[in-house]
């Protein structure tokens, strides 16, 4: 568009193209809309995009873990900085004797904060440089996506987001220890009787637990889905096929020189991969409803393509050769194209030897396919599907191998296509990694997902431990006291731990029915051959988590539960 182009008369002139178009096809809703060209990635697909999408969803629900992770950061170092500084309180009361103003001390707090948060800042960018390419290359269309580059600009960005942390996490401990009495403090040993009660803490540890079981229980669930996805049973084999881009080479001069080769068992030609994510589709007309017609989805392909693929015949037979000069005049449909248009009162038999219109072309039904999965198997879109004899107008060349060693035999193929073509380079890959590769998005979610699950569990430990710390620094005058009237090692870490293992089970109360209900209700209802949910592989994942809490906790609590009481009392 040009710049000066009135866009709201624009698509006042695609609404009135719209209702012109709707009245020419029946049941047909058209709507038309701008979109702007940078703003594509950003949007959800609507197929055929002319770049890789990333989908707002997606964007916002790594943007809003990302913000969860920064957020539980802050409040961590919140606690951990006031476990750390109980020790310094003497400090504070002695620098407010000789002189330092309330604010001063809020000021030395911030600073060291904002400190901390600025070396964090540059770990943070020295792990940023050492990660780019690895998560670059999690999925090949990220590079088309994002290329990750530092630009002045967002340095400043950064510089001012890492100060505005530090100084968000050194607010609360600044602000304590600014309130601290000089007089109390250096009369006696301090008591902390104002921040005894920790709930807002055990309510922090909790919420960041649950995210951290969430992160870890959905994203075993993600990868056990991707797992089943990758080997669904698609209704037909893939084993040991071998499907070759043509590149525009005429198949013949590479099938002749293939079938020379002993590995190779059989070979076919086909328009396109499927169940891959590609689809081809064109319209077809049945006489028995003259008014309705319906998209269907296609493949091209020669007589040898069925029996290499093992597609099941219901009934009828399979194409017989013709030269790629005849005209097409034969098809075989699907058990979903029977029952679309009712052909044969749905029964494969009575349905051969009937007629279609298919692109304006009568075509003969000469075979019935049992339904097989045409598009992706994670595909909710039933599929009417239809198979044509066109191996003219073939991509692609399916070669079945029948070889101990594949790799050796994929050399073999690139010899002989080098031979062909030594101009385009070989692009023939396994079917198997293929449907991988169709599912590149989702195993990096689970990457992604998985990395910021091991993030949660980080901070989240981060801030038990904290909490740990001080707890058992406030707690240990008591639990001396408790060790010389006769309680046992056993005893007294029973006694600081329970609380945290009672938090613990609480997040996972919480946590396993939210990710129970977020599979059930929101990801199953739209995405098609999930496989059931595994709640046990999930325990197995929250059992780690509590395993690696539990083991931080005892090596704190050990500490105390093994002082001199001798020593801890003549001190305190």
């Amino acid at each position: 568009m040009p710049p000066e182009a009135d866009l709201q008369l624009i698509k006042s002139n695609l609404d009135k193209l719209s209702a012109k178009e709707d009245l020419s096809v029946k049941n047909t809703h058209i709507e038309l809309a701008l979109q702007p060209m940078n703003k594509i990635m950003f949007t959800d697909s609507m197929g055929n995009q002319i770049s890789p999408v990333l989908g707002s969803t997606l964007l916002w629900v790594f943007g809003g873990l990302a913000f969860i992770v920064i957020l539980s950061a802050c409040f961590n170092y919140t606690n951990l900085s006031v476990a750390r500084s109980l020790r310094r309180t003497r400090e504070v009361g002695v620098r407010k004797v000789i002189g330092a103003m309330r604010n001063h001390v809020v000021m030395q707090f911030i600073v060291e904060a904002v400190i901390i948060s600025f070396c964090a800042l540059l770990i943070a960018m020295l792990v940023f440089f050492l990660l780019r390419p690895h998560f670059l290359s999690i999925e090949p269309d990220m590079q088309k996506m994002f290329t990750l580059q530092i630009s002045p600009a967002m340095l400043l960005y950064f510089v001012l987001f890492a100060l505005l942390v530090g100084i968000a996490a050194g607010l609360f401990p600044s602000l304590f220890f600014a309130n601290i009495r000089a007089i109390e403090v250096l009369k006696s040993s301090p008591s902390f009787s104002s921040i005894k009660k920790i709930n807002g803490r055990k309510v922090l540890t909790v919420i960041q637990y649950c995210i951290s079981i969430i992160l870890v229980s959905a994203s075993i669930g993600v990868y056990r889905q991707y797992q089943h996805y990758i080997n669904f049973d698609l209704g037909f084999s893939t084993e040991n096929i071998l499907n070759i881009s043509l590149q525009s080479n005429k198949a013949e001069l590479l099938r002749k020189e293939l079938e020379e080769l002993p590995e190779v068992k059989s070979i076919s030609q086909s328009v396109l991969v499927t169940s891959v994510g590609n689809y081809w589709g064109t319209y077809i007309k049945y006489h028995g409803s003259p008014n309705d017609s319906s998209s269907v989805s296609f493949n091209g392909v020669d007589e040898n393509y069925i029996p290499l693929h093992g597609h099941k015949l219901l009934a009828g037979r399979n194409f017989l050769y013709k030269p790629d000069s005849a005209k097409e005049s034969e098809v075989i449909v699907n058990q979903a194209v029977l029952k679309r248009f009712n052909i044969g009162g749905q029964n494969p038999d009575k349905a051969l030897g009937d007629v279609v219109r298919v692109n304006n072309t009568d075509m003969t039904i000469v075979g019935v396919l049992k339904d097989f999965q045409y598009g992706r198997s994670n595909d909710k879109t039933a599929r009417e599907i239809i198979f044509r004899q066109m191996p003219a107008r073939a991509n692609w060349l399916n070669v079945k191998l029948q070889s101990n060693d594949l790799f050796a035999t994929h050399a073999k193929i690139e010899a002989v296509w080098k031979k062909i073509d030594p101009v385009h380079p070989f692009e023939g890959r396994f079917y198997s990694q293929q449907i991988e590769e169709a599912f590149a998005g989702l195993r990096a979610t689970v990457k992604l997902a998985g990395f910021l699950a091991f993030l949660a569990i980080c901070i989240a430990s981060l801030g038990l431990l904290g909490m740990v710390v001080f707890t058992t620094e406030i707690r240990l005058k008591e639990m001396s006291i408790r060790k010389v009237l006769g309680a046992s090692e056993g005893k007294l870490m029973y006694l600081l731990g329970k609380g945290f293992i009672v938090l613990l089970l609480i997040s996972t109360c919480i946590s396993m029915p939210v990710i129970i209900l977020f599979f059930e209700k929101v990801v199953f209802p739209n995405t098609a051959n999930h496989a059931p949910l595994n709640v046990g592989e999930m325990l197995l994942g929250i059992f780690a988590i509590l395993v690696l809490a539990l083991t931080m906790i005892s090596s704190q609590i050990l500490k105390v539960a093994k002082a001199n009481p001798a020593v801890v009392l003549k001190t305190e």
